[in-house]
């Protein structure tokens, strides 16, 4: 498919993005995002995503789309109970 032209409809809202300073970040296409920072994963190198201590992704989450659309982490954990909740798919309990 070519896609030449095209123009490409994308919005960040809450996020954690790499952008290498090459990437101009306005509110037409990101809200609250946190750019070129390390996530501090427990362990990237063996898929271990879940948040360190330390995460810039604690508490950056957003409640009104996590809470109602994503309670719960992949493991499980009650986002309810770590307001605010974290970005990402786990849920770093305090």
């Amino acid at each position: 498919m070519n896609t030449t032209g095209s123009n490409l409809n994308y919005f960040f809202d809450h996020s954690l993005i790499r952008t290498g300073g090459s990437i101009p970040i306005n509110s037409i296409h990101f809200n609250t995002v946190v750019t070129d920072q390390d996530p501090k994963f427990k362990d990237y190198a063996n898929n271990n995503f879940e948040l360190d201590t330390l995460s810039n992704a604690k508490d950056k989450g957003s409640i009104s789309i996590s809470l109602p659309d994503y309670p719960h982490d992949i493991k499980d954990v009650d986002r309810n109970l770590y307001l605010p909740p974290d970005c990402g798919a786990y849920e770093r309990p305090q």
